[in-house]
């Protein structure tokens, strides 16, 4: 599906919505995904938006499955780097 469609002049109608809210749903998710490869967590919750942009709901357990690989992928990075700003800051104190 691609991320641009066109819309006619006289409207869209609600054939076209879906698709529109889909395509529209799937550039946050990648530009979630742009801005955790540049090190940013503001990318994280928007790449979590991913089932709803698949319609996961159907199946809980995929749902709850993926949010936790998505934590463990890209949410590991920026604990491991508050960990150790923490121990830094622990040293620096003493």
């Amino acid at each position: 599906m691609p991320l641009i469609e066109f819309a006619p002049r006289s409207g869209v109608g609600a054939p076209t919505r879906i698709p529109l809210y889909f395509s529209l749903l799937c550039l946050v998710v990648a530009f979630g995904a742009f801005h955790l490869t540049r090190r940013h967590l503001l990318g994280l919750p928007l790449v979590l938006l991913l089932p709803i942009a698949f319609d996961f709901f159907s199946n809980w357990l995929a749902t709850v499955l993926y949010v936790l690989f998505a934590f463990l992928v890209f949410g590991m990075p920026f604990i491991l780097a508050i960990a150790e700003v923490r121990r830094k800051n622990r040293q620096v104190a003493s």
